[in-house]
């Protein structure tokens, strides 16, 4: 058989299927590079009939949306295939079926008002909006008030779709088809109300008759649990627990590699068994640190394999991140079971073990080499500017690629701790410069989503050590004040993870370029090694667990004011650090530059005397 253009086979499963590559001046019209849809079939006689009409229905998209674009050009109003008959004949076929699904949900007791009309762009934005205000159906098309004009708009997209229709905003037989549908769900709304006060004498269109039982006053019988997805859960849980945006955007990944190991992008929860978790949970286990896009294409259960056979050949995620997309998952199925939404129980419960979440590779702290090699670089001696700064050079680097390396090994903060300091949370008080690690976002005095803390422990008080005072740190405070600079490090991303770009930076440019090969090295190997200082320096274990914010067990460490920032100076000035060499000090002045950050302008950028040094 001759081979149909735009057909093939998919590779993995042999299912024929058409795909389509739109030109690229009408991407932005349809919003997509291409499109794919399956026929369903591997037999290819079959799969060449099915595909006519696949091919007819994107053919009249793409004559949409080359009028649409040649009349954006013009100015003119856009002539499209779709005419008013076929418009009101789709509106009405909508209805039919809206009202056959209302018909289950009615008969039946099961389902939701959301499983029958879209009112998002999308249907994840359909999910989205309906799983916080399930009501809001009820609202859109019950009040008394008209339908609102934009959920209109999108309601007639989304009917139009289907039949590979397009219709611009502003055209002519736009406003007569949205009187059309409102018209629909005026009827809707009719045979809905007459349905649920018992009279079925107009009839069911294309629908399953109902039960001709008599009826009674009893309400008709609820299921034992509620029929809920993956991604309404994920969406009633984030509203009512607010976890942080981390966890959020971390949960979000964990749930859509869940429907790719189940095959199902938005499965039941209650249909999840223990064996599928336990299985998904292995398979996490054996996935790559990092998924490329060709492999994030493939099944999830093929990639684990790959890597456990070794016939891939690529570094193994840790421990911990398994572990923790479990967690996340975990607590949204736990959240579940506490409304009574599985009656089966957590079938997440219980997998992960305490050994299951330590990394295969324990971080370890930066030796003397280590340090010597760090602050003796171009970086910080002087580079030849800042894209060049792996050659040595007369500009001193000044934004937070110098600060944070700085600030991590005198502090013993976490990076993103460092990362989204506000330049109100330095701080003097009694003489005594110090940053204020906290969640306050300036004039918000509570937690938001603009600044976090791992734990409630880590909200502290650090002072600077004398090292970062030399290398010019109030020098470089007092300019972010003197510019009305908010945050600390302007340059960085002002919402979000801040400092993932810096840790890249860091661990795969930064770190090689001065020979620390050892993956046990990481940024994070400076908290390390400022926890080895403390204890070097022989400070008492409550002093240096208030210093780098880790928790005190003991039964007396809730009792008392706790400690000054007199005793945390007095701690700080106590440490030493082997190996790290003279800086050449910022003193600046300080000018802030779009994608760079702080910089000392050229005249005044010059390297001081060695003598000095």
């Amino acid at each position: 058989m001759r081979r149909m253009a735009n057909i093939d086979q998919h590779p993995k499963t042999g299912i024929y299927r058409v795909r389509l590559t739109y030109p690229p001046h009408l991407r932005g019209i349809l919003k997509a590079t291409s499109v794919t849809k399956s026929l369903g079939t591997r037999d290819a006689v079959l799969a060449r009939r099915k595909a006519i009409p696949v091919l007819a229905t994107f053919q009249r998209q793409i004559s949409d949306a080359e009028a649409i674009h040649s009349a954006e050009k013009t100015g003119e109003v856009a002539t499209v295939l779709l005419t008013l008959a076929e418009g009101i004949r789709l509106i009405d076929e909508w209805r039919d079926a809206y009202l056959a699904r209302s018909v289950t949900v009615l008969t039946t007791w099961t389902g939701r008002a959301g499983d029958y009309l879209a009112v998002g762009e999308t249907p994840e934005r359909d999910r989205a909006i309906l799983g916080a205000d399930p009501l809001l159906m009820v609202r859109l098309y019950y009040a008394d008030q008209p339908v609102p004009s934009d959920i209109l708009d999108r309601t007639l997209d989304r009917i139009l779709a289907p039949a590979g229709h397009l219709l611009p905003a502003r055209h002519p037989l736009r406003n007569a088809l949205t009187g059309s549908l409102r018209s629909a769900i005026a009827a809707i709304r009719k045979r809905e109300e007459a349905w649920k006060a018992g009279d079925w004498s107009d009839g069911i269109p294309s629908a399953v008759v109902p039960d001709p039982a008599p009826q009674t006053d009893a309400a008709p019988p609820l299921l034992s649990h509620r029929v809920i997805r993956l991604h309404d859960l994920h969406v009633v849980h984030i509203e009512r627990t607010k976890p942080k945006p981390q966890s959020v955007s971390e949960q979000r990944l964990a749930i859509r590699q869940l429907g790719h190991f189940l095959g199902q992008a938005d499965p039941f929860i209650h249909e999840i068994t223990f064996e599928q978790a336990e299985r998904f949970y292995d398979t996490l286990k054996w996935l790559p640190k990092s998924m490329a896009k060709s492999d994030a294409a493939r099944p999830l259960v093929e990639v684990a394999e790959a890597m456990r056979s070794g016939r891939m050949d690529r570094a193994r995620a840790a421990g911990g991140t398994a572990a923790k997309k479990l967690q996340l998952i975990n607590a949204m199925f736990a959240f579940a079971v506490g409304r009574g939404w599985l009656p089966n129980g957590n079938p997440f419960a219980r997998l992960a073990g305490p050994k299951d979440s330590k990394p295969a590779q324990r971080r370890r702290p930066f030796a003397v080499a280590d340090l010597m090699a760090i602050f003796s670089a171009p970086l910080f001696a002087g580079c030849a500017n800042y894209a060049d700064w792996r050659l040595a050079g007369q500009t001193l680097v000044t934004n937070h690629r110098f600060w944070l390396p700085l600030l991590a090994l005198v502090t013993g903060g976490r990076l993103e701790e460092l990362g989204q300091l506000l330049v109100a949370d330095v701080r003097r008080e009694d003489g005594i410069l110090f940053i204020d690690i906290t969640e306050e976002d300036g004039d918000e005095p509570v937690a938001t989503a603009s600044k976090s803390v791992k734990t409630h422990t880590s909200v502290r008080r650090v002072p600077i050590h004398q090292i970062a005072l030399d290398a010019g740190f109030q020098s470089y405070w007092d300019g972010l004040l003197a510019i009305g600079e908010r945050r600390l490090f302007p340059e960085l991303p002002a919402t979000g993870k801040r400092t993932k770009e810096m840790s890249r930076w860091f661990g795969r440019a930064f770190r090689p370029s001065v020979g620390i090969n050892d993956p046990t090295r990481t940024f994070h190997s400076f908290r390390h090694l400022f926890k080895d200082r403390c204890r070097a320096a022989q400070l008492r274990r409550d002093l240096h667990d208030s210093l780098t914010g880790h928790a005190d067990a003991s039964a007396g460490a809730g009792y008392g004011d706790g400690l000054t920032l007199d005793d945390l100076k007095k701690g700080i000035d106590a440490l030493t650090f082997p190996g790290v060499p003279s800086i050449a000090p910022r003193t600046g002045p300080f000018v802030i530059t779009p994608g760079i950050g702080a910089e000392i302008p050229r005249q005044s950028n010059v390297l001081i005397d060695n003598q000095l040094r």
